[in-house]
């Protein structure tokens, strides 16, 4: 057993450590952990380990002593380096075991594989599409004439604004349905994260109504896909690719050089995401219970 030392830290001190080691992960900021510990009865608690010669930090999000890192989208620990999941598993065992908390869920940022998977650990895979010069350029044929008919559908792309939240949430709601998912995000979050100024929420309009919707949370050198929602009307006409390609061109023109588009519920999904160039990329997801 590695010599380690852990105490608790101010969000304050987590943010500091967030804005040098994980700038590029929106879920990691205090102020998305903060609305889903308000939205979902959470408690945030912030670690720091010293582990040997490294030092890394991990939130918690905690409910009926169970705990999750994070309860939505990419958690684990952060520092100078990835931590191997030999040290991260001696991590887990001594916050639980110290603490008496159960870690439930912890779910790493793709590309921060180092090890051999041990007990409770599976890789997962998400897809990313890499924004660089040429992204556009090497967009299918398929993709680009689906974007073309888009256009001559009259489907016109922009920022939605707050008073179309509700219908917004009537499309995401939609979308569950028919897609047939027990679960669907609160409204109350979604109007929310809304206010939040790096979140875009990019809805896809025919006849000035709002008929498609995806929202981009942006966070550094990423930008990720989280959420997606359409009506029949919408797909009819392709206006998904339309928002896909417009918000793209938008991102690169900030800075952005990669989209995390999440991974994907069913093959559909799956080959709408590939056929944008995006490629299939490992990440860690540590289940308990």
């Amino acid at each position: 057993m590695p010599t380690m030392q852990i105490q608790e830290i101010d969000p304050q001190i987590w943010q500091k450590a967030v804005n040098f080691h994980a700038k590029d992960n929106f879920f990691q900021q205090t102020a998305w952990l903060n609305l889903v510990s308000d939205e979902f009865g959470l408690n945030n608690r912030y670690f720091q380990a010293e582990i040997n010669d490294s030092v890394v930090f991990l939130s918690l999000q905690i409910k009926d002593n169970k705990s999750y890192s994070n309860f939505i989208g990419y958690g684990g620990p952060i520092g100078p380096q990835p931590l191997s999941l030999e040290l991260l598993a001696n991590l887990i065992t001594e916050i639980e075991s110290r603490y008496k908390i159960t870690i439930a869920r912890m779910k790493l940022f793709p590309d921060s594989i180092v090890g051999s998977l041990p007990a409770n650990w599976k890789a997962e895979q998400t897809s990313i599409l890499t924004i660089d010069a040429e992204w556009e350029t090497q967009l299918p044929k398929q993709t680009r004439y689906s974007i073309k008919q888009a256009i001559k559908n009259g489907v016109e792309v922009k920022l939605i604004n707050k008073n179309d939240l509700g219908r917004f949430y009537e499309i995401y709601a939609e979308t569950m349905n028919r897609v047939k998912s027990s679960y669907k995000t609160p409204e109350s979050l979604f109007r929310r994260l809304f206010e939040f100024p790096n979140v875009g929420f990019m809805g896809a309009y025919l006849n000035g109504k709002l008929e498609a919707a995806c929202v981009f949370l942006n966070q550094g050198k990423r930008s990720f896909y989280w959420w997606g929602a359409s009506t029949l009307a919408a797909r009819k006409c392709s206006a998904n690719y339309l928002i896909l390609f417009s918000a793209t061109k938008k991102l690169q023109a900030t800075g952005v050089k990669a989209l995390d588009m999440a991974s994907s519920n069913n093959q559909g999904v799956g080959s709408f995401k590939a056929r944008f160039g995006a490629e299939l990329k490992p990440f860690l997801l540590y289940q308990n219970g």
